[in-house]
């Protein structure tokens, strides 16, 4: 086989200029068909020739189709467009050249093409009308409102579409329901503050830019005296005190915007009351709010607190200088008392018979009861009394203090005291001193006879306070007898087998509490007991 030969240069010029016939024959038909100089085009399809008229039996058609603001265009079977007018061009912003002869798909967004689609066959059954979205040339979506129907013309049938622009529509729509949106907001803050406004136990009032009263809620004619209705148009000056100088006030408040001070009101039926007032300015243009409280109360109660503080102090200092009286002047008999007994059982005691003998016996014991119960009182009612001075100890070291000072103790009852890894805490040193030496001397007083006496003292910490421990293995107690042994002159032991005046964990239990922690006892009988306290990680006293 011969290969194909090319063809010369005169047949390619040939084809070249029927080619070149060509386009200008179909440019010169798309300008007569807009410029309606042709009254019918033949489209060569699928189908075979079809002819598709383009004359109207009234030139005013035209007119009205070309100058009108919807978008109008006719729509073969398969989609093509056979024409459209410039507002359709408009709307997807190309030429008329581009768009004729071209499928509608093509200006369809794709969100609607299946919309598309089934226009082209809903409209053979009866005339349709739908919303479609277009898109244009820069991808810029166009709603539109489509209404399509068949076109009969003699020689052929088409689709005839007019569609109109639904943007402004649709943005008008949108801002109409912003709008309704906002008025339903507002009228529910609207209800909100009434409700509030009307239900406020504080005298809620607006006022406008002369000062004027406008609103009043009803709990404002509780506070100023006077019926909401005499309060509305009322001078605000009205409820100050004659020498208060309002102006200026007012003109301060509202520059600056707010305020918010104590002062006094002076109420309708002529009563002063004290009050805390919080202005608002502008809560809407001209509107300004007053929140009004009465404080009357409230201050007559801190002042009476004031002075029942100044009462106690003054009675603490007075407890104080009775408590140091009390102890020179009660001990210095009860030593004559003691001293002189004494004496009358050394010079007439082989002359006394044995009753006798136990009864100075007795008087001497009592005396010296005696004084010790007063220096425990006068240490119990200092724990309340004398200067607080909490810092931040080593409660390792308070501890190894408190031994030191209980040294010949521990040593005659060959006692173990225990403790590591204890730590720093906010707290009053010599307190906490008396604290730990009471809790251990109380440990080897009711130390076990059978074995060496324990004690062991911990701490762990618990959320945000320090729990600390201190336990023995000594002769417990009854466990329903664990919350006695805190209380003033509480005793589970008859006196003469324990020394002791009662006093001694009820001076825990107020130390403990002065710091504000509790204090409390675990124990069996035989197995020992166990004390525990909590002290604050911080306090602020």
């Amino acid at each position: 086989m011969k290969p194909p030969q090319k063809p010369s240069l005169d047949e390619l010029l040939r084809e070249n200029l029927e080619l070149r016939t060509q386009l200008e024959e179909c440019q010169e038909t798309l300008r007569a068909i807009r410029e309606g100089e042709v009254d019918a085009v033949i489209v060569t399809g699928s189908k075979g020739e079809q002819v598709f008229s383009l004359v109207s039996e009234d030139s005013v058609y035209r007119l009205i189709v070309e100058t009108m603001k919807e978008a109008a265009f006719t729509l073969a079977f398969d989609g093509s467009i056979l024409y459209c007018n410039a507002q359709f061009g408009d709307f997807v912003k190309r030429p008329l050249d581009k768009i004729i002869g071209r499928p509608l798909a093509e200006f369809v967004a794709p969100v609607d093409a299946a919309a598309a689609r089934s226009l082209l066959h809903d409209v053979r059954g009866e005339p349709t009308k739908r919303r479609l979205v277009l898109m244009d040339s820069e991808k810029r979506l166009v709603p539109v409102h489509i209404s399509a129907s068949l076109l009969n013309q003699p020689e052929s049938v088409s689709i005839c579409v007019v569609a109109t622009d639904l943007r402004e529509l649709e943005n008008s729509t949108e801002l109409i329901q912003q709008l309704r949106r906002q008025q339903e907001a507002l009228r529910d803050s609207e209800s909100r503050f009434k409700a509030v406004f009307l239900s406020s136990q504080d005298a809620l009032l607006i006022a406008d830019n002369n000062a004027v009263y406008t609103e009043a809620n009803p709990a404002a004619a509780l506070i100023l005296g006077l019926p909401v209705q005499e309060i509305i148009g009322s001078h605000v000056a009205k409820f100050a005190l004659k020498d208060y100088d309002f102006t200026p006030m007012w003109r301060r408040f509202v520059q600056d915007g707010c305020a918010a001070y104590e002062t006094k009101l002076l109420r309708g039926d002529g009563e002063i009351r004290d009050i805390e007032c919080t202005w608002v300015a502008n809560i809407q243009p001209g509107r300004h709010l007053s929140v009004v409280r009465d404080i009357t109360d409230r201050k007559r109660n801190q002042e009476e607190l004031i002075k029942t503080a100044r009462e106690l102090e003054r009675s603490n200092s007075d407890l104080e200088q009775f408590a140091y009286a009390a102890s020179h002047d009660l001990q210095e008999p009860l030593r004559m008392v003691s001293g002189f007994l004494n004496l009358l059982s050394q010079r007439y005691g082989p002359k006394l018979d044995k009753e006798a003998g136990e009864y100075i016996a007795f008087a001497v014991d009592g005396a010296i009861r005696m004084r010790r119960m007063i220096t425990d009182l006068l240490a119990y009612s200092r724990v309340g009394t004398k200067g607080w001075k909490p810092t931040m100890i080593d409660s390792g070291d308070v501890i190894e203090y408190a031994k030191a000072n209980l040294r010949a103790q521990i040593e005659e009852t060959n006692a173990t005291i225990e403790h590591q890894n204890l730590p720093m805490v906010f707290a009053d040193a010599a307190q906490m001193h008396q604290l730990f030496q009471n809790l251990i001397g109380n440990a080897l007083k009711f130390r076990h006879p059978d074995r060496r006496a324990v004690v062991r003292i911990s701490a762990k910490k618990e959320d945000s306070e320090w729990v600390f421990s201190v336990a023995d293995n000594g002769i417990g107690m009854d466990p329903l007898q664990t919350d006695r042994i805190f209380m003033l002159f509480q005793r589970l032991h008859q006196r003469g087998k324990y020394e002791g005046s009662g006093i001694g964990l009820a001076m825990c239990k107020k130390i403990v509490e002065r710091h504000g922690g509790r204090i409390w006892a675990t124990s069996a009988p035989g197995e020992g007991t166990t004390i525990s306290f909590t002290i604050p990680e911080s306090q602020e006293r």
